[in-house]
């Protein structure tokens, strides 16, 4: 009976999820069918005054091979929807698709943002498409744009995990992912430095120097002592920052003095706070999930 009940809420869950998914996909074509419609004839598409004089045209849609039919004006598509459908891609040719809807997006006003652009990393990199995504973002003028410290920290946090480069290589991309997005934040310069710490080489003094005089505002309280809806929704919205400080947190705090630092001990109170959480959620480990799931360097 038990085994039953499990199944019954399993198949639930799944079933919501779909229907999620082709509700985002639904807003999202909607959005682009009006984007995608010509400007003069918008008018008669999307004005139910105007849908005998379009019907009487018989006008046809030569890229979708339709007849043009009146259609009610889309709503503006939640950002999360775009960002299901990304997350959502399950082999290289429908990442492909979303990408060129990211893009045509992206040259819309105040749609696409930067979280966009990380869950596209992301999902880049478990379908081990990451250098080609990189090339992507970087020669978009408005996706480059939209590139933030955020983005980078993911980047920085990717540099860290690839156990295919070396500490040389390693340096040389975290230059070249600076150089193209130019905006960086204190997490930044610790990704940077646990990298320097992965291989056990010493910091530069300037480095040193700039993390002993520096704070950092964990704005994000992590309370392990609430109900678990709420901790449901911390974990939720504090996963990519727990991704980035836990590189930080393992290499810091094996180190004398580093490890007394108030900012590292904030930073690993930070990292605790958001492992007991996900144990009390029963959720893997989401750092240990996350690098199994990406995959550097070419298939075997």
């Amino acid at each position: 009976m038990l085994r039953l009940t499990r199944n019954l809420h399993n198949s639930s869950i799944l079933f919501q999820e779909s229907n999620s998914i082709l509700s985002s996909r639904k807003e999202i074509d909607e959005y682009l069918q009006y984007f995608k419609t010509k400007r003069e004839l918008r008018p008669l598409v999307y004005r139910k005054k105007n849908s005998s004089e379009l019907l009487s045209r018989d006008l046809f849609n030569d890229e979708l091979k339709t007849r043009i039919v009146p259609l009610t004006p889309p709503k503006l598509p939640s950002k999360s929807s775009l960002s299901k459908l990304i997350y959502n891609s399950s082999n290289i040719d429908e990442l492909y698709k979303i990408r060129d809807e990211l893009l045509y997006l992206s040259k819309k006003p105040k749609f696409t943002t930067s979280n966009h652009l990380t869950v596209y990393l992301e999902k880049s990199i478990q379908l081990r498409k990451l250098p080609h995504a990189l090339t992507f973002l970087y020669s978009q003028k408005t996706l480059r744009n939209l590139l933030n410290q955020d983005n980078l920290n993911f980047i920085y946090l990717l540099i860290y995990l690839n156990p295919f480069k070396s500490f040389e290589q390693k340096l040389h991309k975290l230059n070249i992912s600076f150089s193209k997005i130019r905006s960086k934040d204190l997490i930044s310069d610790l990704l940077k430095a646990s990298i320097y710490l992965q291989f056990d080489e010493k910091l530069p003094e300037e480095l040193i120097n700039q993390l002993k005089n520096s704070k950092l505002e964990l704005s994000n309280s992590l309370d392990i002592n609430k109900n678990i809806g709420s901790l449901s929704k911390i974990f939720k919205e504090n996963r990519l920052l727990y991704l980035q400080l836990k590189p930080i947190s393992l290499q810091f705090t094996q180190i004398d003095g580093f490890n007394k630092f108030d900012l590292i001990v904030k930073i690993d109170e930070f990292v605790k706070n958001y492992e007991i959480i996900t144990k009390t959620l029963n959720k893997p480990n989401q750092f240990e999930e996350f690098k199994q799931s990406a995959l550097f360097g070419k298939p075997n």
